[in-house]
């Protein structure tokens, strides 16, 4: 849906409802913990989910996941791992030469929140 939002961009921000923020997106997925950023296991994580391979990488988790983006690009996650108690958040602020999130659903939701609210958001940056 959300790559198809360009020729449909006008009428989705004319129907929008007023006091739209943002687009959010809760989902139940595979995930991989414990990767530090810059660190060779990052960049094969990153890899695996990118090839959408995480359910098979032996170190996966279930979790549900929620991620948010506002109209400013400011980029919201929440992630629990399955039969822990504790919630990890994260945000997420658009600025110049970071990596911030990336991946399809936070890219979707940028799609979204353009075409929903006709705003302009900065493109993310690709690790």
């Amino acid at each position: 849906m959300a790559d198809g939002l360009g020729e449909f961009s006008g009428l989705l921000s004319s129907v929008a409802p007023e006091g739209l923020h943002g687009a959010g997106f809760r989902c139940e997925a595979w995930a991989v913990t414990g990767a530090k950023a810059g660190t060779r296991r990052e960049r094969e994580v990153t890899a695996a989910a990118r090839a959408r391979r995480l359910h098979v990488h032996p170190d996966r988790i279930e979790s549900r996941c929620m991620y948010a983006v506002d109209r400013a690009g400011i980029t919201y996650s929440a992630m629990q791992a399955r039969g822990e108690s504790e919630v990890k958040r994260s945000v997420s602020y658009p600025r110049a030469g970071e990596p911030g999130f990336s991946g399809i659903i936070p890219d979707a939701l940028d799609r979204l929140v353009m075409g929903l609210l006709g705003v302009e958001l900065a493109a993310r940056p690709s690790r």
